[in-house]
């Protein structure tokens, strides 16, 4: 009998699993590439391998239960060998594979569940999305225009801030600490006219984001997490919107709304001398000419995971290493924030970047989903948290003056 696994452990693995005829194959277990998730048991029963696990299992056929990524699953098995015509979809025609119940119309009525919960989402999002929102949100295009006229810094809070605050943490790449998730409510609630705080423009209409961001958004934003975020938030005040660092792939019209804000950044960078606070992999503007504008640059690489916890290290490298003129750029997830607002308290202009680089490169290329960026760490992408190719470029090189480890 042919060897099958499902390929993901998300949202529809179970439904794929109900539709698998067990003494039609031999079901090996399932697939992920989330490192976490590896080597556990899917629900007391099977196994869950790694991809490069599954090969030596000698796998006939991959069923991909996610709705997403198809480009970059068949990118990740060709660059193992796998061959395309083991790979499948369980949301397409599969009547000819014997183990699978595809005569059944249960995968009809599953695929019919899921858009009635989609649609629910919706109706149970509609008094926000066409009411007033009580949250006032400044457009990212203010946002940057006041950071380059005023010379501000800025502190961004997205769904993993507001994790850390709330004690529910949601990011891979940095462990709860109490004493980092009491910083960054103290930084939230601060008042700084030169610090600016940057919050996801999630709370009124979701009309300006494609439907699969809409729908992300929704998944999030329940009555229960929106009244969390209100005890968190000041309804007096205007804050600005946090998706700066995100302006091409959440949005309907992509292209005019990226080329409007990476105008904006390169104006941010022009004739600037810049010091970049980074992980070992982010590589932020390496190869793309996003800071082709900049005066020098020069960077300090940490830990991809777990920054904060050589924080202090990763502060006084910085104060050693900037000058009172720099713009200081940082990409650290939850610590780039508090590492700006430090920084920008002693004087220094410190933004919060975030993952404006792989906007970019995904930008340049038209890409229409998040895809594999080529010697750079893409966080979003579960399997390409440590690039399987490095950049090698001289210029990169010689700009890193310290590494914190």
């Amino acid at each position: 009998m042919k060897k099958v696994v499902i390929w993901g452990t998300g949202q529809y693995a179970s439904y794929i699993f109900k539709d698998i005829l067990m003494d039609k194959c031999a079901f090996e277990g399932f697939v992920d590439n989330n490192i976490e998730k590896q080597n556990k048991i899917w629900e007391n029963q099977y196994r869950i391998y790694s991809l490069e696990k599954s090969i030596e299992l000698g796998i006939d056929y991959y069923l991909i239960s996610t709705m997403y990524y198809k480009e970059q699953i068949l990118l990740q098995a060709q660059s193992l060998g796998i061959e395309n015509k083991l790979i499948w979809y369980w949301h397409d025609d599969l009547s000819e594979y014997e183990f699978i119940n595809d005569t059944s119309y249960l995968k009809e009525n599953i695929l019919l569940k899921i858009k009635i919960e989609k649609l629910q989402r919706q109706v149970d999002n509609a008094p926000y999305e066409y009411g007033n929102s009580p949250v006032k949100i400044k457009p990212a295009k203010d946002l940057l225009e006041k950071i380059i006229d005023k010379k501000c810094s800025l502190c961004r809070f997205g769904d993993g801030e507001f994790g850390f605050i709330l004690k529910q943490n949601r990011l891979w790449y940095q462990k709860y600490d109490n004493k980092m998730a009491q910083k960054l409510e103290n930084i939230l609630k601060s008042d700084n006219e030169k610090i600016l705080i940057a919050i996801a423009d999630n709370y009124g209409s979701l009309d300006k984001y494609n439907d699969r961001a809409a729908d992300e958004i929704r998944q999030y934003m329940t009555k229960e997490k929106r009244q969390e975020h209100m005890g968190l938030l000041d309804l007096s005040r205007e804050y600005y919107d946090a998706y700066v660092s995100r302006p091409y792939m959440i949005y309907k019209d992509k292209d005019k709304n990226a080329f409007e804000i990476f105008k904006l950044y390169k104006k941010l960078f022009y004739n600037r001398n810049i010091l970049i606070i980074e992980g070992k992999n982010t590589k932020t503007g390496v190869n793309n000419g996003l800071l082709d504008s900049a005066k020098s640059i020069k960077r300090i690489l940490c830990p991809d995971t777990n920054a904060y916890s050589v924080y202090d290290k990763i502060l006084n490298k910085a104060i050693e290493s900037a000058s009172s003129d720099d713009l200081i750029l940082i990409t650290l997830g939850p610590t780039a924030t508090i590492l700006a607002y430090d920084l920008a308290m002693k004087g220094y202009q410190a933004i919060d970047l975030g993952q404006i680089d792989n906007e970019y490169e995904w930008f340049m290329r038209h890409a229409t989903e998040r895809i594999i960026i080529e010697g750079k760490s893409v966080s979003e992408l579960t399997w390409y948290r440590i690039p399987e190719t490095q950049i090698y470029d001289d210029k990169y090189a010689m700009q890193i003056i310290a590494q914190v480890e």
